[in-house]
């Protein structure tokens, strides 16, 4: 029977939600009857989306559906036909289409805990949950369903994000239950699951929204404000074979309308977990493309509706009308009382342990199903006893549900599948009908509210067993049994039979109430005669086939190892391995050498080879300078050249124009130790010195003294006299920044306050304030805050040479501003050295007019004054520092490296901790000539910035051959092993510190400077910060700006150097001087406040474009009310003024206002305070925090407190909405490029500039700056030619030729004196044209409206020297950047090259540039200081730890005291998570992978001091950051280290020594690409390469063919990057998808994935034995729900007891049934939990009742199971053995046969406790599915370049980002050099190898194209 739907339209003809459709239910369909209904469409989606019409007759479509006839096939079939007609324009391309707009929808993949991370919550759709728990494959639902396994597995879901800090909640769409219609298991498992959530978690779940159009759903949306919703995309393979359409079309619905709605969407298909991350598909909404695409269907609702009124009409119409009708609702409700009520009186339940929500609901779905049956005249005769029988044995199956073991429900039914799975046998078919009308009854009764008087709960979870139900069936069936056995019964244990046997009377007499049932209908019994004929007559002995638990051809065990590193990291572990005898002959058949390799291409695999530091490109030009003279010269030339550029950099940063002089070290020491002494200079020598002191002071003095002469009565006094205040200011702040000596300074002072008081009468005057003024910060007070200024500091620097009388001039200067109480306070101060008693104040004389009026002086100074407070820092000088006065904080810094201790450094940027590391340079380089420091940088730009910085500070002269400073990166090394100071990024420190062959040259580093330390929590590259930090031999300090939990890092390494220390003592090492201490240096205050504000380009005036944002204004309620403020939101002071001002006017009418609040008033709370210094605003700050955080614990104040907060909000939500709605459809980019200039023209005028513009598109980057190039560029020129068309322009050109020939004149002179006729050249001829005529006249001159460049700190030599590094470069993009720069703007990537972007920084430094635009390369410690920063379009990279790093550039400590924060073009709830989102905690990674382990036993072995090196990789192993949370992981790391070598003995790569042999080296070499290295290995041993390199006879080269050839084998191992499934191809010259590999080739890579799979496959089995010891787990992971477990001495016991054979004892007790236990708590984690077993929302929960294993296993329960039951015996037999896999997915039939490493679900099936990542096994798949069963493929981007070497089409058609192809073709291009370099020294000698040559020729070919399309010399 049909679905009712009913819809009305209350707003017209397109509805604005369904909040009216209301749907009867269907019956349930088979999946037969699904595939073979098809209803005709045509018609197009698109077609239908762009018409103007929206009413598409919904009311009579509604009508016509609403009528549908219930009874008849005829009805149905009219009906069929009337809305097919009606519905013609959205059937079939309605599906279609909508799934090809999914399929354009652009996605990321993200590590989605990155950004949102603790910060706001997200939203699951559980509908989609459902889908991703019901698509494993290792869930078995197609007999009954496995509801327990699923439950498991969506908590598993669930917790991958709570273990990672997620907050979440669960949204259940109501009109998505009616797309599960048709299917009863699925029906009866989404309402499980809605109850499970909802009764045993304390998730927020919410089942309330009838849909996603209703304005509920919005304004949730509006409250809540989540990151991102959770979507499936609805593809996906469920378990009963493909997603409904439905389902698809209702999921990829929701995708469209939430992106429409500006929500971002994750996929929850293809997650990735691994210890700290989870990545996963990710949308954005803002992105202009997904834009486009929601707008088709936006609004459209009237599609989506007719569409799903169409599928639900399609569902078979039988019983599933009934589910919602009101009959049927209340006779379930009155069922369900009934038995509830007889269930609870019932005697015998008093004793029953099974007394659960399940029995209640097993009891009434009995009832319910066989009382229909009765009822129905339909019945056959025959068919009602069968009900009865299985309504019996479905409730004896549910009552053992909670008597037995899940180890024994963990049956094997392979021995039936042909039976279970027949479609062609009628008692199957009337089991699974059976089965669907129980689901379908319990489904309706979970629904009612009757249920929830229930207590217990928890057996909601394991409501049925479906293969439970069919094993006892079918032994039934082999007993002939089955018929009547509801009247015979079962024999079952003691302790259920009674309660069994209870209850089932109670449903007979229930039933009887219902339906009297005659005993001729139940003593026929046709049906069960064709149940016992049809049966099996015999079961085979299922438990032979589960004997081995991993295929028989895997040996078990070890191959025996002798060697120091693995038994003292894990002997402990390897002694409880079986291990295998060397001398057995399928032990040696694992065991490769290499030699038949060697033997027969003429190889030396063994050869040792040089390491990445030999083939890295040397430009020190020591050691490869030619012989030639001529280019000898060239390069020592360049060297020279290179020298002075470092120089040049170095100054720009740290040099002589910011006043620091490069410091000459001399040694302190000689080399036996002993100070040099100096020789004492003469008296003579000193007096003169003396002398020459004082005369420089005399001069100085006479000097200043000139200059302000000058100043006063010159040009300062015309200024006054022409009323130009600004720039008389000017002039006296130059002149007093630049003096210190004498009284000037304070004669200065006082000019100064003259001026400002008569510029502020002037602007009271005129009514008109001046450009100066209107740019300040202070806005049109500029002038008093100029006053209070200099009143400032003359009190506090001059105090000691000011009058009477000055004091009394400045305090008349205050009092006419209008503050008398700051008046009084200044002029009775401490005065100076001629103080006498002072008179009153003049109050009469005072001006009302010029006074500030109705505030305070405190109120002034928090409003106005914050970035003019004094800081609280010491006054007493160190010697240590020259330049300035260090912190508390910092001389600590300092003390750490006096006494050699280690130092972890959490400090904001700028606030000046980076000069510790020079601190420390300097006393390395003081110390001798041979300790070297080695300084870690993240990025080449940061290493490039440093080593200048160094050249520019220090100079030394060392003994020849040493260098001051190295770099070394993976593109270039210059002097890295003869440095002292080595700059370098952590993987190419790795390289050396794992190096055999660089052992004695580590054992000289005495210091290690770790910057930008928190990268150990990066995505890419953590684990290698991870391994230096504990494999270093000296101190080191670690630094950081963004570090949450600096306490966890620095109790971790304190560890780390412990253990090194126990190690040196051990082996007598004394190296290093220092106390093994970490250091934890933290210092929170930020120099700089940060002004925050959003860009709205559709404003139609300032104010109206820079929207400021106060920081409670990004602040939920809900964030706010939870957890007030964040820890670090910190306030400016007149931010703090602002909040305290609307705390106050909320309480104005209130008779009692808090009386903390009223001490909170400036000028209370700043009482007797004459200047309010930076200390004493954060304190008020945190007392006006703490004030509004206490009005939460009273209603009055609570409300009082959201009205605060929404105040706040009102103004920049109302205009970004505002915005929002004029750019609804434009795309993000281009709005920020049409307005550019405009935005920067703003900035200029508020005098913000310079600025650095960040965007994460490279090519955004370069397109903003061409832009304003272009624009530039066009409007001068526009100029120029008007100005030469005027008469002034046509004059001035004719005076110019006339000032050409006198210039010529002039030239002509100096080589001839006299003229032609012997006349003297009058070269004293004026010139009539002016500059700015010249400027207009030269067609080569910028003029200065025409760019943002100025001349800054640097002359136009200075600027030439800068460019002439890059003035010769011509390529295309040189030429674009040198007219960028004339224009005042510039753009930076890792994609420039280096000499560009050290020109870049050295001009924006030097303020010659105003704008640069940037990528995240500038992010990371450049120093760039700047003005504003601005945020120029979101992206998915930008995070909290981007966003800190990112604003930190602006208001650097020393260069501004305000930085300003710009939002352009972003979303407003993303720029609201980026203020609020903390940054994430710093978490461990699994730290060892096979390469790994293979370069530790290489070090190991091969190490110049051998001791050391054991010491190195001791500590690596023992001191994984991740066991600092998780201890328990240590043991699996031990196990993981073992298997490792176990493969890398099998692979040939190791012998049984643990010495590398055979192509170690060159697996070793390719360590950036693990698994593909090892893949290489074996392809080069089984002699494909020499195959595949073949020359053509007489051929120099090889042909074209074999080339591509080999680069699309190199593609499938080393260029792997996956494209998503279902994408879109556009091809044209790229083939985008790679080919596949030969078979060949692919039966070569089968062969070493089923190698790795044989290692690994046992590596997981030994952990499964190792935890064997301990019970199993049986609870839920997140609710905690424990069930009946045992162990292996109860099993044995237990079928002992019922009379099993002894070969049925032995069997179990040989293989047991998972008999483990967690740890002493009861717990332990699922694979990616590495805590302890939650319960609900975390709590570690071991519940009793019903569930407890004492209940079940331990007191009088064990004892009661004695007396024959046969039943129970039988399962014991054929229940599963397995030992890795999980209790929960053994209910679906899985074993360890059927676990794989290279299986996509094997992490999901492995037990609780076992930890793998896809990332550990070595395999190389060349074949991936997603969860959707489609196939993956791998894009060919590294061969189509090789094609067509357009790296625009790779972007076009291959869908990579610019900087991602730059970076993924050079890191192929390196691969095939490192590959090259290798075969090169590994090959034979004595003759040409084939593959030798083919990959030099390759090397050769690949780089070119890579030059010519990026230039520059990338090796």
């Amino acid at each position: 029977m049909a679905s009712n739907i009913t819809f009305s339209d209350e707003e017209g003809d397109v509805p604005d939600t369904w909040e009216d459709i209301e749907i009867c239910s269907d019956a349930p369909e088979t999946k037969k009857d699904c595939a073979e209904k098809n209803v005709k469409h045509s018609g197009s989606l698109k077609d239908s989306v762009d018409d103007s019409d929206d009413s598409d007759d919904s009311a009579d479509s509604d009508d016509a559906y609403e009528h549908i006839s219930r009874d008849t096939t005829q009805d149905e079939e009219k009906n069929q036909s009337s809305l097919t007609t009606i519905q013609e324009p959205w059937d079939e391309n309605a599906f279609s289409n909508v799934n090809n707009l999914i399929c354009d929808i652009r996605v990321t993949y993200v590590n989605l805990m990155n950004d949102f991370v603790e910060s706001e919550l997200f939203i699951i759709d559980g509908d989609s949950l459902l889908i991703e728990v019901l698509s494993t494959p290792s869930l078995d639902f197609e007999i009954g369903g496995q509801f327990l396994q699923l439950i498991y597995l969506a908590e598993r879901f669930l917790q991958s994000f709570t273990q990672r800090g997620g907050l979440f909640e669960i949204v259940f769409f109501r009109c998505m239950e009616s797309v599960w219609y048709g299917h009863p298991s699925m029906l009866l498992a989404r309402q499980l699951l809605i109850t499970h959530l909802k009764m045993n978690t304390k998730f927020s779940v919410r089942t309330i929204f009838k849909d996603w159009y209703e304005r509920n759903w919005l304004d949730y949306l509006h409250d809540k404000r989540p990151a991102f919703i959770m979507v499936s995309d609805g593809d996906t393979k469920v378990c009963f074979g493909e997603t409904d359409t439905s389902v698809r079309f209702m999921c990829q619905s929701l995708i469209l309308h939430s992106i429409g709605i500006n929500m971002n969407v994750a996929y929850p298909s293809e997650m990735k977990c691994t210890v700290t991350k989870l990545f996963g598909y990710y949308i954005e909404s803002h992105n202009y493309n997904n834009i486009a695409i929601s707008e088709k269907v936006k609004g459209r609702k009237t599609i989506l509706v007719d569409v799903l009124k169409d599928v639900l009409k399609d569902r078979k119409k039988n019983e599933c009308n009934e589910l919602h009708s009101e009959t049927n609702v209340k006779e379930n409700d009155q069922l369900l009382q009934r038995v509830i009520s007889l269930y609870l009186g019932n005697e015998d339940k008093r004793n029953d342990f099974t007394h659960s929500i399940r029995t209640v609901l097993t009891l009434a779905a009995c009832v319910d199903v066989v009382a229909k049956k009765c009822r129905d005249s339909s019945t056959s005769d025959e068919l009602i006893p069968v009900y009865y029988d299985l309504a019996y044995v479905y409730f004896v199956h549910a009552m053992l549900m909670s008597y037995l073991p899940l180890q024994v429900r963990a049956q094997n039914l392979s021995a039936y599948s042909s039976t279970v799975h027949s479609s062609d046998s009628s008692h199957w078919k009337t089991l699974s009908k059976f089965i669907q009308e129980i689901q379908l009854s319990i489904y309706q009764l979970l629904q009612l509210d009757a249920i929830k008087s229930l207590d217990e709960t928890n057996s909601v979870t394991d409501i049925m067993d479906g293969r439970l139900l069919h094993r006892i069936v079918l032994q039934l069936l082999q007993d002939n049994t089955l018929q009547g056995v509801h009247q015979r019964g079962l024999q079952l244990p003691e302790s259920i039979s009674e309660t069994v046997s209870s209850l089932w009377k109670l449903i007979l007499n229930c039933i009887d109430q219902r339906d009297q049932a005659t005993e001729t209908q139940l003593s026929k019994s046709g049906v069960i005669d064709d149940y016992n004929q049809s049966s099996p007559s015999t079961v085979q002995d299922s438990s032979s086939s589960t004997g081995a638990d991993f295929p028989e051809e895997c040996i078990e065990g070890l191959i025996p190892i002798q060697c120091d590193l693995v038994e003292r990291f894990a002997g402990d572990v390897m002694e409880s391995v079986p291990r295998l005898n060397i001398d057995n002959d399928e032990v040696q058949r694992f065991l490769v050498s290499g030699h038949d390799f060697d033997e027969k291409y003429h190889w030396h695999s063994g050869k040792p080879l040089a390491d990445d530091y030999d083939n890295t490109k040397d430009t020190s030009f020591l050691s490869l300078l030619p012989k030639d003279p001529a280019s000898r010269k060239k390069q020592l030339k360049d060297k020279q050249k290179l020298a002075r550029h470092m120089q040049r950099y170095g100054e720009s940063l740290h040099g002589k124009l910011y006043g620091v002089q490069q410091e000459t070290i001399i040694v302190q020491k000689n080399a036996h130790g002993q100070s040099k002494t100096k020789h004492s200079e003469s008296k003579k020598t000193a007096a003169m010195r003396e002398k020459n002191l004082k005369d420089k002071e005399e001069s100085n003095k006479k000097t200043a003294l000139s200059k302000w002469k000058y100043i006063e009565q010159g040009n300062f006094k015309s200024l006054m006299e022409d009323e130009k205040y600004d720039l008389a200011l000017q002039d006296i702040n130059g002149f007093i920044s630049n003096c210190s000596s004498g009284n000037l300074p304070v004669q200065a002072l006082f000019k100064k306050l003259e001026c400002s008081w008569l510029a502020w009468k002037h602007q009271n005057t005129q009514k008109k304030v001046t450009k100066r003024v209107w740019q300040s910060i202070e806005g049109g007070l500029y002038y008093p805050v100029q006053i209070f200024d200099t009143v400032q500091n003359l009190l506090e620097n001059h105090g000691n040479d000011i009058t009477k009388q000055d004091r009394k001039t400045m305090a008349d200067y205050i009092l006419k501003l209008g503050f008398q109480d700051m008046a009084e306070m200044v002029l009775n101060s401490e005065r100076g050295k001629d103080a006498t008693n002072t008179k009153s104040l003049d109050t009469e004389s005072v001006d009302d007019k010029y006074a500030i009026k109705d505030m305070s002086s405190a109120h002034f100074q928090m409003n106005f004054m914050g970035h003019l407070m004094k800081r609280d820092v010491r006054s007493d000088p160190d010697p240590r520092v020259n330049t300035f006065i260090p912190d508390t904080w910092q001389r600590e810094l300092l003390d750490a490296v006096d006494n050699n201790d280690s130092a972890v450094i959490v400090a904001p940027t700028s606030s000046g901790k980076t000069f510790a590391s020079f601190y420390c340079m300097r006393k390395i380089l003081k110390a001798d000539n041979d300790g070297i420091v080695v300084y870690v940088a993240p990025t080449k730009a940061l290493v490039n910035q440093v080593a200048a910085e160094v050249s520019a500070r220090f100079k030394k002269d060392l003994p020849g051959g040493k260098c001051l400073y190295g770099t070394f990166t993976r593109d270039y090394r210059k002097d890295t092993l003869n440095s002292q100071i080595l700059v370098t990024v952590p993987q190419c420190l790795e390289i050396l510190l794992l190096s055999p062959r660089r052992q004695k040259w580590t054992d000289q580093i005495r210091y290690i400077i770790f910057d930008e330390v928190h990268c150990l929590g990066g995505e890419i590259g953590a684990e290698v910060w991870e391994h230096l930090l504990v494999t270093i031999p000296c101190p080191f300090l670690a630094l950081s700006a963004t570090i949450r939990n600096p306490k966890d890092l620095q109790s971790w390494l304190q560890r780390a150097q412990s253990f090194r220390k126990q190690l040196d003592e051990e082996q007598g090492i004394r190296k290093r001087l220092n106390s093994y201490e970490v250091k934890l240096v933290v210092y929170q205050e930020r120099y700089a406040d940060l002004k925050k504000s959003i860009y709205l380009p559709t404003g139609k005036s300032m104010e109206e474009c820079f929207v400021p944002l106060h920081p409670v204004a990004v602040l939920s309620w809900k964030q706010f009310s939870e957890k007030g403020f964040p820890s670090d939101m910190a306030f400016s002071s007149n931010e703090s003024l602002a909040l305290y001002n609307l705390m106050e006017r909320a309480w104005k009418d209130s008779a009692n206002p808090p009386e903390q609040l009223k001490t909170l008033c400036p000028s209370r709370y700043f009482h007797n305070k004459l200047f309010i210094t930076r200390n004493e605003s954060r304190a008020y700050e945190q007392d006006v925090k703490k004030e509004l955080v206490r009005w939460l614990v009273t209603p009055e104040g609570t409300l009082k407190a959201k009205q605060i907060i929404q105040l706040l909000q009102r103004k920049p939500r109302g205009e970004i909405k505002k915005h929002e709605e004029r750019n609804k459809l434009a795309d993000p980019e281009m709005m920020i490029g049409t307005s550019f200039m405009r935005f920067l023209q703003q900035l200029k005028e508020q005098d913000k500039l310079p600025v650095l513009v960040f965007s994460f598109n490279r090519k955004f980057c370069e397109t903003l700056t061409y832009v304003i190039t272009r624009l530039f560029e066009a409007k001068e020129k526009k100029i120029k030619m008007a100005y030469k068309s005027t008469e002034r322009g046509k004059k001035a050109a004719v005076l110019q030729k006339s000032q050409q020939k006198v210039a010529k004149r002039k030239r002509d002179k100096k080589t001839n004196p006299t003229g032609p006729d012997g006349d003297d050249v009058d070269g004293n001829e004026e010139s009539a044209v002016e500059y700015d005529d010249m400027a207009l006249l030269d067609d080569n001159e910028v003029l200065n409206d025409c760019t943002f460049a100025s001349m800054g700190t640097h002359t136009k030599e200075d600027l030439h020297k800068v460019m002439s590094r890059v003035r010769f470069d011509q390529s295309t993009q040189s030429i674009k950047l040198q007219r960028a720069c004339r224009r005042g703007i510039a753009y930076h990537h890792a994609g420039l090259g280096a000499k560009w972007r050290a020109a870049i920084e050295t001009l924006f430094r030097s303020k010659f540039l105003g704008i640069v635009v940037a990528t995240g390369t500038l992010a990371l410690g450049i120093h760039m200081p700047c003005k504003t920063v601005v945020f120029a379009g979101d992206s998915v990279y930008l995070d909290a730890i981007q966003y800190r790093q990112m604003s930190g550039r602006a208001g650097r400590r020393g260069f501004d005291p305000v930085g300003n924060v710009i939002f352009f073009g972003l979303p407003r709830p993303k720029i609201e998570r980026l203020i609020v989102s903390n940054v994430p905690h710093l978490k461990g990674n699994f730290p060892i992978s096979v390469t790994l382990v293979l370069r530790l036993m290489l070090l190991v072995s091969n190490a110049d001091i051998r001791k050391d090196a054991l010491g190195k990789a001791l500590s690596l192993l023992k001191h994984p950051f991740l066991c600092q949370d998780h201890p328990e992981m240590m043991s699996q790391i031990k196990h993981y280290f073992l298997f490792s070598i176990e493969y890398l003995i099998r692979k040939g790569l190791l012998d049984t020594k643990g010495v590398p042999q055979g192509l170690a080296g060159l697996a070793t070499h390719l360590h950036y690409h693990e698994p593909a290295n090892f893949a290489l290995v074996t392809f080069l041993r089984s002699g494909a390469f020499h195959r595949l390199c073949k020359r053509d006879a007489g051929e120099d080269k090889f042909s074209e063919d074999v080339m591509r050839n080999l680069v699309a084998l190199l593609a499938n191992l080393f260029g792997r990057s996956w494209i998503q499934a279902g994408r879109t191809i556009h091809r044209s010259s790229s083939m985008v998808i790679l080919e596949p590999l030969s078979p060949p080739l692919l039966k070569t890579l089968d062969k070493h994935n089923r190698e790795v799979e044989s290692v690994f496959d046992l590596y997981i089995k030994s952990m499964a034995e190792e935890l064997s010891i301990q019970r199993q787990p049986t609870c839920l992971p997140l609710s905690g729900i424990e069930f009946p477990s045992t162990d292996t001495t109860n099993i044995s016991a237990h079928m002992a007891i019922h009379n099993t054979t002894e070969t049925d004892v032995n069997l179990c007790q040989e293989t047991t049934c998972a008999g483990d236990v967690t740890n002493s708590d009861g717990t332990y984690p699922v694979h990616d939990n590495l805590g302890s077993t939650p319960g609900k929302d975390g709590d570690v929960t071991n519940a009793t009742g019903p569930y407890s294993v004492q209940d079940t296993m331990s007191g009088s329960g064990a004892s009661e199971r004695t007396g024959c039951n046969w039943l129970e015996a039988e399962l014991q037999k054929t229940c599963n053995h397995y030992k890795a896999v999980s209790v929960f997915t053994a209910l679906s039939g899985i074993t360890d046969e059927n676990l794989n490493v290279s299986s996509g679900d094997m992490l999901q099936c492995l037990r609780q406790g076992i930890y793998l990542e896809d990332d550990n096994i070595p395999i190389l798949s060349h074949r991936l599915e997603d969860k959707k069963g489609r196939r993956m493929e791998l894009n060919a981007y590294a061969l189509d370049f090789f094609k067509h070497g357009s790296a625009t089409t790779l972007m076009k058609e291959n869908g990579l980002q610019s900087g991602e192809v730059y970076d993924k073709l050079k890191d192929f291009c390196m691969t095939i050099k490192a590959i090259c370099v290798a075969m090169e020294a590994l090959g034979p000698e004595d003759k040409d190898d084939e593959v030798v040559l083919a990959f030099k020729q390759l090397r050769e070919e690949y780089s070119n194209k890579f030059r010519e399309q990026y230039g520059g010399n990338w090796e």
